[in-house]
Order: C-alpha cells, then structure tokens, then sequence
C-alpha cells in the first residue's frame, strides 16, 4: 500500500507530494507539476529502516532522467561511509565518517547527536579530511578542513547557523554546494527535500514537525504526529515505539508483562529480571515476607532506569526514566502550588 501526502519544500518547488510504504517509509519526494531542472529523490531502506540508497532525478525533456545514486553503510544508526556514482554506474565521490562518544557520553546514546568526529571526502583520488565543530546542543556549527602538511593552514572552510526549530538562518553555507550533509542534530540533511533524516522519521525544519507518523499509530493517541500523549516530562517513548507508563505500572501491581506488546515486554521482562528472588531487609537479613507493590517490588531505580534507555536515542531518556518511575511509584502526587499557577 501506498499512501500520499503533500509538504512545503525549498528552492523553486513550491510543494511536493510524498509516498510513503505501509510502514511508514518515505521512498519518493517530487513535484506535482515538474518543469525543466526540477528535482526528484527515492528512497531504499533495509529490514532496520535505515536509509541506505538515495537516488536523484532531474526533469529534462519531458522526462526524469537519472543524476547520482548515492549508497550508505552505517555502524548501528551511525553511517561510515557514502559512496556517490554517476547515472552510468560509475563512483564519483567517496565519503567515510569518524565517529566518537555523543552527547550521552557513549556511542550510541545519544543517537549519534554531536558525534561525528571528522569527515574524509575522495574525489577522483584526491582525499580532503575535515573535522566537525558543535554548540551545546550538538547541532554542526562549523566545518573545518584539515592540513596534514602544514596543520597551522587548516582553517574552517563553513559556518551553519539555525533558529531554534532548526532552519538554517541566512549567511550559513549553501547546501547545494557544501561537501557536508550533517547539520542540525548531527543529522544528514537533503537538498532535495530540505529535510533532516532521523532514521524513523524525516523532519522538516521549515514546518517544525515530522512528516512521518508515530510508529505505533493510534496506540499512542490520536494525534499520530504527536508523542507521549504531550507529556514528555512525565512519558518516554524509546525510538518511538513504547511508553514506559503501562509497563511500570504493570509491574508495581504484580501483573507481570502479560497482555504486552513485544517491545514493552522485553523491556518488562528486563525489569523483572533485575527483581532480588529473596528482598532484602535494611539491615542486610533476608525478608521472607512478599514485598509491598509500591515499596518493594522495584529493583534498584539506577538499574531499572539502564533498562528503560537501553534502546533509547534520546540523550534525556535517564531524567525522563526517573520521571516515569516516581510517577507510577506516587499515583496521588500533591497538588500544584497555587501561587506557581499561570
């Protein structure tokens, strides 16, 4: 099955209609009434979702006639290297990427935010390395080339700035031009589409939203563009597929991970196996008495917490994880401070 949908792009296209498969996979972006030089993209993925062949298209002479075909290989979500070879098949241009701890702190954690580490781009068998720079926020700021002969001549060659949805405000570095597709987020960004490859879902920076649906449809509200029912203090929802919610609160009620979904329950079963067989008393005796649901059941919070952002992408996923554990843990919390009311 294929379903459509219809989004603002950038340069002279004024919108273009996408399809997408049943699993919600974007595989072609193009304009609704083409002229001459205007664009097309499709798009591959593997069994994972990720991306991993790009092929443009330009408009000539009535007809779509085949630019580039560019393929991705990927550690995880992370990709290593992307080979671009021209409408005969023949490889233009080679680009391999350096990756490094994110800002979780590890590799993957964050998923990938503010972790590219350096770039090297072959072209006809002239290879240019380049280093990325960040903000705080692990967006790319800067692109810097690097001299290996004369390191005091490797200067920054481009500079990105972007508001706060993620546009790209004016007097950063033509995307058409640059030799960087990574920018805000750490993410690969199309010149085709003006949009921001996440892996499970496109975002277009122009609109401030996804295109794509909530990978588990209605199961997480009505609003499928939406996440966590608006409650992301209080929600996590792990690469967009799970919320944490009815999965503690199966737990802390003894109910084990009966009636789960096959992501939620190996997350619930993780949980249950961190759980003492026999809970230990303060001062270190055994307890032989079944614990209390709301004081006892849950193993130690750190460990639990690791459980939950296993799978995470998301570099808040702890805080938020702390946050759902002391929600099902205090179903009654106190009432809101009236003077803290707006």
């Amino acid at each position: 099955m294929i379903v459509s949908a219809r989004i603002p792009a950038r340069k002279r296209i004024k919108r273009r209609p996408t399809l997408r498969t049943s699993e919600n996979q974007l595989v072609s972006v193009a304009p609704v009434a083409p002229v001459s030089c205007d664009m097309k993209a499709e798009f591959a993925y593997d069994w994972r979702m990720r991306r991993i062949a790009k092929k443009t298209f330009v408009f000539t002479s009535g007809t779509w006639a085949l630019q580039e075909t560019t393929r991705y290989k990927y550690r995880e979500w992370n990709p290593i290297e992307e080979t671009v070879a021209d409408a005969s098949g023949t490889i233009t241009a080679v680009k391999r990427y350096v990756w490094g701890n994110d800002l979780s702190g590890n590799m993957d954690g964050a998923g990938g935010v503010g972790g590219l580490l350096s770039m090297s781009h072959n072209v006809a068998e002239v290879v240019n390395t380049y280093f990325h720079a960040y903000d705080g926020n692990g967006n790319v700021r800067a692109l810097v080339k690097a001299d290996a002969l004369n390191p005091a001549a490797s200067a920054i060659v481009e500079r990105y700035a972007y508001d706060g949805f993620g546009r790209e405000l004016a007097g950063g570095a033509p995307l058409a031009t640059s030799v960087n597709g990574f920018r805000f987020s750490t993410k690969m960004l199309d010149a085709e589409t003006g949009m921001n490859y996440y892996g499970y879902r496109y975002y277009a920076s122009a609109d401030g939203r996804w295109i794509n649906r909530d990978l588990i449809a209605e199961k997480g509200g009505l609003n499928v563009y939406g996440m966590v029912g608006n409650d992301a203090i209080f929600s996590i929802d792990v690469l967009g597929m799970v919320d944490f919610g009815p999965i503690l609160n199966q737990i802390l009620n003894g109910k084990g991970c009966a009636g789960l979904d096959s992501v939620s329950a190996a997350i619930c079963n993780c949980i249950n196996k961190l759980k003492p067989a026999c809970p230990v008393k303060k001062d270190g005796t055994a307890n032989p008495t079944p614990p209390d649901p709301r004081k006892g059941l849950l193993p130690k919070q750190s460990d639990v917490v690791n459980c939950m952002c296993l799978a995470s992408t998301d570099p808040d996923c702890e805080q938020k994880a702390n946050h759902a554990i002391y929600k099902a843990t205090h179903p009654n919390p106190p009432a809101p401070n009236p003077s803290f009311a707006r």
